[in-house]
């Protein structure tokens, strides 16, 4: 089965006000994953690379979300490793010139949590975004 799907528009749109309201609260969490099992600590891929590189921090990463675009939007993942807590929203946007790959989930909308799984320069090209044309 492919854990991978696109949302509907109006489902994108629900999903980014969601994670705007979160972060434009007072008291949020965001978690991001800086390091992953097995990672090279020189890949520049890597999230903890790429936000040295941008020399950004938790607050600018906030930001970044809270600025996604229904056209930045590439795809909708579940957890593969947490099958039954909420899906990863895969999203793509130009930060600094270059392409950037950002994956997060809402944890909890009431304890105002959420977790970035991924906020870094893309391995590769992502070109098939859905909603990327004549929104």
């Amino acid at each position: 089965m492919n854990p991978d799907r696109i949302a509907p528009i109006n489902e994108v749109e629900m999903q980014l006000k969601k994670a705007r309201d979160i972060l434009n609260s007072a008291d949020y969490e965001l978690d991001i994953q800086r390091k992953r099992k097995g990672e090279d600590p020189l890949d520049p891929h890597s999230t903890k690379n790429t936000l040295l590189a941008l020399n950004y921090d938790s607050d600018d990463v906030a930001k970044e979300i809270i600025s996604l675009q229904l056209q930045d939007y590439w795809k909708t993942t579940i957890d593969t490793k947490k099958p039954d807590s909420p899906e990863f929203w895969i999203f793509e946007k130009t930060i600094q010139k270059q392409s950037v790959y950002i994956k997060f989930k809402i944890r909890s909308e009431e304890g105002k949590k959420i977790y970035c799984m991924s906020f870094h320069f893309s391995k590769w090209a992502i070109t098939n975004k859905p909603f990327a044309e004549g929104v």
